[in-house]
């Protein structure tokens, strides 16, 4: 049996997300159409069950991370309820890491499961930041017209040699 590392899952992850999920590219292509010209941005939460729920039009900051998007998408009704755990307190550009830990209801059994994140095709990984200084790695920024794509994915540690 083949034991696939991390970083083989996510890329197949990642191509599976962008390539073979028509809705994902419904929304890139129709917030690429729309989006930068109306200061938006999209987001796509894919709960790995057949269900996937969309924000398509959601109204863009400067600065903003992609914690402001999960916020503005919250504030927006029906809504969307998440969980976050807390990684470290402080990190040396002062802001909260934190990774989500449930998405209306549907948790995340870490060490197995994981909500990971994408800016477009730019894999984030399941680590997020808190805005903070958003020029300091480790808060991407996003842009208008970007996608960000939350996804629920059953990952496989690396073995131990």
């Amino acid at each position: 049996m083949t034991v696939f590392r991390r970083s083989s899952v996510i890329g197949i992850l990642v191509f599976a997300v962008l390539v073979y999920n028509p809705v994902a590219l419904h929304v890139v292509q129709a917030q690429a159409e729309t989006g930068a010209n109306q200061g938006t941005v999209a987001l796509l939460i894919d709960y790995s069950n057949g269900v996937q729920k969309t924000f398509l039009h959601l109204h863009w900051r400067d600065g903003m991370a992609v914690p402001d998007v999960l916020e503005t998408a919250s504030s927006i009704s029906p809504g969307l309820n998440f969980e976050r755990r807390t990684t470290l307190d402080s990190d040396r550009g002062g802001r909260s890491r934190w990774v989500i830990t449930s998405i209306d209801g549907v948790k995340a059994m870490l060490p197995d499961q994981e909500w990971l994140v994408w800016i477009n095709a730019r894999f984030i990984g399941n680590e997020l930041a808190d805005s903070g200084n958003p020029t300091k790695e480790g808060a991407p920024i996003v842009k208008p017209g970007d996608v960000v794509t939350i996804k629920m994915a059953t990952v496989q540690s690396n073995p131990r040699p």
